[in-house]
């Protein structure tokens, strides 16, 4: 009985460890006449804030996506002109979004990517 309890607590703990290397985020993407916003909460107990992106479409340049964690997350980082040259924002994890979400958001960011 002891050896399946910890063996049920080694589980839970893997599953929650797996979890929080994944950051999955909840993302809020929008786009206005003249800016793309990005805000997105992390969905694990350890932070409660939320950050925002918001990039002028005409200073937006691009947008690269990066493999994280032996594939099991997917960064998307996204770049602006700006007058000291190019900035590179923080990296937002897609791993929570399905495919036809994430297909939506590159979709857009695609229209107004300069690359």
């Amino acid at each position: 009985m002891t050896l399946i309890l910890v063996s049920l607590f080694a589980i839970f703990v893997v599953l929650i460890g797996l979890n929080l290397i994944r950051e999955n985020n909840f993302i809020i993407y929008k786009e206005t006449d003249d800016k793309i916003i990005i805000r997105y909460y992390p969905l694990h107990p350890f932070h409660d804030k939320f950050k925002s992106i918001e990039i002028s479409k005409q200073t937006f340049s691009h947008f690269e996506l990066q493999k994280r964690s032996m594939g099991l997350r997917e960064d998307l980082f996204l770049f602006q002109m700006s007058a000291k040259g190019l900035a590179k924002y923080p990296g937002i994890s897609l791993s929570a979004l399905s495919r036809e979400q994430r297909a939506e958001l590159l979709g857009s960011l695609s229209k107004y990517s300069k690359k």
